[in-house]
This record gives C-alpha cells, sequence and structure tokens, in this order.
C-alpha cells in the first residue's frame, strides 16, 4: 500500500475489512471513476482456490464490475 501511497500519491482511507477473515483491502480512487483494490495474497488463494505458491510479478487478479447484468 504504501508504494501505491507514498510512492505515487494515489489516495487511499487505507486498509479496511480487517474484521472479515480475509477481507482486508486498500482501494484508491483513480481517474475517470477506475479503482484500485489490493488484497493480500493469502487472502487472493482464500477466495479463488488455488494454493498459494512462491510469489511472482505475474500474480494479479483482473477484475470489472457493472451496476447491472445488462451493462456486461
Amino acid at each position: 500500500m504504501s508504494f501505491y501511497r507514498d510512492g505515487l500519491g494515489f489516495i487511499t482511507k487505507g486498509i479496511v475489512g480487517t474484521e472479515f477473515e480475509n477481507g482486508a483491502v486498500a482501494f484508491f480512487n483513480l481517474q475517470s471513476g477506475l479503482k484500485l483494490a489490493l488484497w493480500p495474497r493469502g487472502s487472493l488463494a482464500a477466495d479463488s482456490g488455488p494454493p498459494m505458491q512462491t510469489p511472482s510479478a505475474l500474480e494479479l487478479s483482473l477484475g470489472h464490475n457493472v451496476s447491472s447484468e445488462k451493462e456486461r
């Protein structure tokens, strides 16, 4: 989180959701309504199913949220 907040100057309210198991996340508001969300690796693995492996620069998850089924 500090890289994006302190290094790039992205605005965040900090880490939220720590009261939920695997729920901790940091949200950043970007331009044009775009949001960046950072989850710990363990949370992503718990949510998506694959086992934890050695960290890699190729790890990421991309999501596209819409308000309705019609917007897909």
